[in-house]
């Protein structure tokens, strides 16, 4: 036999598939399969623990001065009012926020849950 015929016999066996029950390449997608899964999982777990405890805290804390602030811009009932404090600068949030707020507060009676819900779902929906 040449070199050449060994050569390329060498390669031709290095190309040919290995069968899928000898390669341990199935069990480490399924360790990676469930590795993720387990990942995905304990995050979700992790996020729902965080807002859970954050509205238990909401209702024990008192407001905040800038919780007031939000609480005293949301209750401007003409959007014009609403608008002319924010162009005077009374508070740093964006317009969206309030706008935002609004119907929430509405929405929950509970003030130390109604102004602080929008934060604990953004900052949920930062962790994810």
């Amino acid at each position: 036999m040449s070199p050449r015929t060994t050569e390329s016999t060498v390669i031709a066996e290095v190309r040919e598939p290995i069968s899928d029950e000898a390669s341990p390449k199935s069990s480490r997608s399924f360790s990676r399969l469930y590795t993720d899964k387990f990942a995905l999982i304990s995050l979700v777990i992790l996020i729902v623990y965080a807002a859970a405890r954050s509205l238990c805290q909401a209702v024990a804390r008192p407001l905040w001065f800038d919780e007031i602030c939000t609480w005293i811009i949301v209750q401007q009932h003409p959007i014009s009012t609403l608008w002319n404090a924010l162009k005077d600068g009374v508070d740093g949030q964006p317009p969206v926020f309030y706008l935002l707020e609004r119907p929430i507060a509405a929405a929950i009676t509970n003030e130390q849950i109604s102004f602080r819900l929008l934060s604990i779902f953004g900052f949920s929906c930062t962790v994810a």
